[in-house]
């Protein structure tokens, strides 16, 4: 309140309730005519109306200047909705809307949440430290509340990006400690484990990233509004204010941007974690690749000697059931040691040239082979 006992400063919560069969799933804590009345009496624009429905708004800050008949700029709007820094919770994004009136200097907050916001209370706390004993002369900002409650939302980011750097440095140590383990001692669930968290802390770190850069162009956007206040009403006496809020908006920006840097850092090393998981996992296939290939040759070598035998036995075998035939009842030994013999020399000789001579498996036309004799005997 002015000395005049006149409103140059207010501040309207809205608070949005969880509805299902809604729009949006949403609805707001007041009556129609009162929400009528309140849009009526601070001329609010269209714009802010999905807000109060509850409606997740993915478009740019608004920033708006109404002009008189005269051409001179009468009234002053900003209006953004604030990224969610707990992605893994249900709740409603906190929307503000501010108005100006550059006539009398009066400014008009609508605060749009709902009860669970984390920050809420500390920002009704230093709302009330700022606005209850201050002097007119350091309020006369309009975006100071709106530099207040940046900051608080961005410290809201601290208590999901401090859990997020913990779970991240946790994999990073389990994927170093299974990194020295033998190659006996390791385990592939593990890996499964730490590669699934690891995809968590990546989707966590994206959407931060994205809620980093939205606060980041709410404040530019800020900026560009607070500049045009600055020309409009620096010349009235309130430059130290002005200043002031030109000062907290630019280590806003800054703290933003640092805070994006960080969560690029942080994928980066989830990035090369992810390698190296990748990089022991094809090496573990590989060792077991390499394993399996010395056990198949060493079947195979088992394989050629039973072949080798079998070859050996088989001709003999043959004669045997041949010779064990009624109608040969009267053979002589001789006879089968003289069959034996040259058929068992010529079996295993078939069997060798098979396995040594691959080039004898293929078959070519007569005339083939004559053009590619023909052809090798040329110079």
């Amino acid at each position: 309140m002015s000395p005049s006992n006149k409103v140059s400063f207010r501040v309207i919560f809205c608070y949005i309730e969880q509805q299902q069969q809604t729009s949006f799933g949403c609805r707001i804590a007041l009556s129609q005519s009162v929400v009528l009345q309140m849009l009526e009496e601070l001329q609010v624009s269209p714009q802010v109306a999905c807000a109060m429905l509850g409606e997740p708004d993915y478009w740019a800050p608004g920033d708006f200047v109404s002009h008189g008949m005269n051409g001179a700029a009468q009234k002053l709007e900003f209006f953004c909705q604030h990224p969610r820094w707990h992605i893994h919770t249900k709740g409603i994004p906190m929307s503000v809307y501010m108005t100006h009136n550059l006539s009398d200097r009066t400014t008009s907050y609508i605060v749009f949440t709902d009860h669970h916001q984390s920050r809420l209370e500390h920002v009704k706390r230093r709302l009330t430290d700022s606005f209850g004993a201050a002097k007119p002369a350091d309020t006369q900002d309009p975006f100071m509340f709106h530099c207040l409650i940046i900051h608080e939302m961005f410290l809201d980011a601290k208590s999901v990006i401090t859990p997020l750097r913990g779970n991240l440095y946790n994999q990073l140590d389990l994927v170093d400690a299974y990194s020295t383990k033998p190659a006996q001692k390791r385990d592939r669930n593990e890996l499964e484990k730490v590669t699934i968290q690891l995809h968590v802390v990546s989707q966590d770190i994206d959407s931060m990233t994205a809620s980093a850069e939205m606060t980041a162009m709410i404040i530019r956007r800020m900026q560009g509004a607070h500049d045009r206040f600055r020309e409009l009403v620096a010349p009235n006496g309130a430059v130290n204010a002005s200043t002031k809020i030109f000062d907290a908006l630019r280590y806003l920006l800054e703290s933003a941007d640092s805070q994006k840097r960080w969560l690029t850092s942080y994928k980066a090393r989830k990035d090369i974690a992810l390698n190296l998981v990748f990089n022991l996992v094809t090496q573990q296939d590989a060792t077991t690749s390499t394993t399996i290939a010395r056990e198949a040759k060493a079947d195979g070598a088992a394989m050629k000697t039973i072949a080798a035998l079998t070859m050996v036995f088989l001709p003999g075998t043959f004669l045997s059931s041949v010779f064990s035939m009624s109608m040969l009842d009267g053979a002589k030994w001789w006879l089968y040691v003289a069959l034996a013999v040259p058929l068992t020399i010529v079996v295993v000789s078939s069997w060798w040239l098979w396995i040594t001579r691959p080039d004898l498996r293929v078959w070519r036309p007569r005339a083939h082979a004559k053009a590619l004799a023909v052809a090798q005997s040329v110079p």
